[in-house]
């Protein structure tokens, strides 16, 4: 069976969209240290999802085209519709006072709910007619990455938001990947920054 490349940055994005979901609903906008925590966590999610969203049109919606356009168009479709809420949630974030604070954490927990939908489409509709009609060189493609782009901090840090939700065949598959491309000076460090020294 080949890679999934949805699966273990899917669990990641579901844990941290349901962080975050819980952590607007304890905040205090009042507390400007408490916003600031939480403003914070927000940023490095929305980062997470575009850049993700990028990997997945750059990567995995060409091969859609010619194996399921159709799929490719619905997908599509909930990528717009993704992104131009996200955009409106950022704008909206440094407008919320304590008289709306509850009024945001609903919107968010609505864009969370049609995120994790949108993220059980591409498991159960689209990944099963790549996985069976893709040939090897584009699934090589789609789970392609370049680990030596990044620094070993950034990378670190990154871990250590994603291996929390994974199990442990697939910790030891991502790290596999990464010591096969980078130096082991580079390694190491990235282990010290994800917690797994």
């Amino acid at each position: 069976m080949p890679t999934n490349p949805y699966q273990a940055l899917h669990k990641a994005i579901r844990h941290r969209l349901f962080a975050v979901g819980s952590q607007l609903g304890w905040t205090d906008f009042a507390d400007a240290n408490a916003v600031e925590e939480l403003r914070r966590q927000f940023a490095g999610l929305c980062m997470f999802l575009e850049h993700h969203g990028e990997e997945e049109d750059s990567k995995i919606h060409p091969v859609l085209a010619r194996l399921g356009p159709e799929l490719l168009e619905s997908m599509q479709e909930q990528h717009e519709e993704i992104d131009a809420e996200l955009t409106e949630l950022k704008a909206a974030f440094g407008q919320t006072t304590p008289d709306t604070a509850h009024a945001y954490y609903l919107r968010f927990l609505r864009f969370a709910a049609a995120y994790v939908l949108h993220t059980d489409d591409e498991e159960r509709r689209v990944w099963p007619v790549l996985s069976a009609l893709a040939t090897p060189e584009e699934l090589a493609t789609m789970n392609d990455e370049d680990y030596g782009k990044s620094s070993p901090e950034g990378l670190g840090m990154m871990l250590g938001r994603v291996f929390p939700v994974l199990n442990p065949p697939e910790r030891a598959e991502i790290l596999g990947e990464i010591e096969a491309q980078v130096p082991p000076a580079f390694y190491a460090k990235v282990l010290e920054n994800a917690g797994e020294q």
